[in-house]
């Protein structure tokens, strides 16, 4: 069965929130566990390896150092302020602002260019992240 909209917004919420929690969890008390399945398995990063890390830079202004850790941080932050934004704005004025920037973000993403843009950044990430790894 198809999901539907609001169904599919409650599911990245959640997610999200979990993933804010996480972030938090790694700020206070500085938890050093791999949650990565490619990377438990092969030893290998995967293209969102150390974003998490490049976050907390991010949380205590360090700028470069969040890039260098994951260039992901450039279009995660962004994004994660930008749902938090509608999360607490769509509640204070009861209006489903999150619905509205998922389902914005649905029709940019469906784009072929933007989608082929985005897969080509995420290699370049990998291509990078790996790099890393092997010097």
């Amino acid at each position: 069965s198809k999901l539907t909209v609001k169904k599919e917004i409650r599911i990245v919420t959640l997610l999200y929130i979990i993933g804010v929690a996480w972030l938090l969890l790694n700020v206070i008390w500085r938890i050093n566990v791999v949650i990565c399945p490619l990377r438990s398995a092969t030893g290998l990063p995967c293209p969102a390896c150390g974003t998490t890390r490049g976050l907390k830079h991010l949380l205590h202004g360090e700028l470069w150092q969040a890039v260098v850790s994951n260039p992901n941080v450039l279009l995660v932050a962004p994004a994660a302020l930008a749902f938090t934004l509608a999360l607490v704005a769509g509640w204070w004025f009861r209006k489903p602002l999150t619905q509205r920037l998922y389902v914005r973000a649905q029709a940019t993403l469906s784009r072929k260019r933007v989608f082929a843009t985005f897969v080509a950044w995420e290699l370049c990430v990998w291509a990078y992240l790996l790099f890393r790894h092997f010097h």
